[in-house]
């Protein structure tokens, strides 16, 4: 991240002697990127990491008036009341004051003289590089949202849709794509939805079936960052709303004939008629009611 959205000015007007610190932080963060794994109104999971690397990956998760910072660079709890900390960052470069919001985690270190006389004080390395992480984060996520709201398709309740040039254009070459390689008669897909990892990383799956059995898979996962309408494999979307409406010009390109879910495999035995093998784990859902 070439250009941090951190006024240093500022910064190095109240803490001078922290010079050092802004530069290492700076250096640090040089490839890092952010990525959004969860983002439910002020309940958020934020990953900031460089691609290429683990050296000083750090998350940031949120949830009502509070901010919790973990990762390679200690851990720290923030809270205030009726804010969302997210955003109450950036307008606070005073580190006396950011610290009295903190719930869990060291802040400062002291030095005293053998008769207990206070020398000095400063603020421990990890501690301002997380305020300089958190502040340019937030800034960040500001950005990429208000990026990705200018960048959907329009999907109203009334059933009139604006639907964006780069989405329309994905849609003309991948119809193309799929009928060279696995025709375009009699099409059948399967469409279901499935998390990977403690994040919860969402996919919704639209894997499309000719007479033969052969298989064009896709799969879409939002993510929080420039998408790229990839025409195989996973493909990069805002929302899955986006890819819903996605599958549904598809489907209808193609003429496809889709299933949705899954319900061959339930494991919880009250969805299903009773187990009729011995050490059965799982059994198609009842729907006999």
């Amino acid at each position: 991240m070439k250009n941090t959205m951190i006024d240093k000015d500022r910064f190095l007007a109240l803490y001078p002697e922290l010079k050092d610190t802004l530069a290492r932080f700076e250096e640090d963060i040089a490839n890092h990127e952010l990525n959004i794994l969860t983002d439910d109104g002020t309940t958020r999971l934020l990953c900031f990491a460089n691609p290429e690397s683990s050296y000083y990956k750090v998350y940031i998760t949120t949830w009502p008036n509070h901010l919790a910072f973990s990762g390679d660079v200690g851990t720290f709890v923030f809270s205030n009341h009726d804010k969302d900390m997210l955003f109450w960052f950036p307008d606070n470069y005073d580190l006396d004051y950011i610290s009295e919001k903190l719930r869990a985690g060291h802040a400062e270190v002291f030095d005293y003289t053998d008769t207990g006389e206070l020398i000095n004080r400063e603020y421990i390395f990890q501690f301002v590089w997380a305020v300089l992480a958190i502040t340019l984060i937030a800034e960040e996520y500001r950005k990429i949202k208000e990026n990705l709201g200018n960048q959907l398709c329009f999907l109203s309740s009334s059933g009139f849709t604006f639907t964006n040039n780069e989405v329309y254009d994905w849609l003309k070459k991948i119809v193309k794509k799929i009928k060279a390689e696995i025709g375009e008669k009699n099409l059948k897909a399967y469409s279901r939805g499935y998390r990977v990892g403690s994040a919860s990383q969402e996919f919704l799956t639209f894997d499309i079936v000719n007479e033969k059995d052969e298989i064009y898979p896709l799969a879409f996962c939002p993510v929080a960052r420039k998408y790229g309408y990839q025409l195989d494999d996973v493909i990069d979307v805002p929302d899955l709303i986006e890819a819903w409406h996605m599958i549904g010009m598809l489907t209808q390109a193609l003429n496809i004939e889709v299933k949705v879910g899954v319900t061959a495999n339930e494991i919880n035995q009250y969805c299903t008629d009773q187990w009729t093998k011995e050490n059965q784990t799982n059994a198609p859902m009842n729907f006999d009611f």
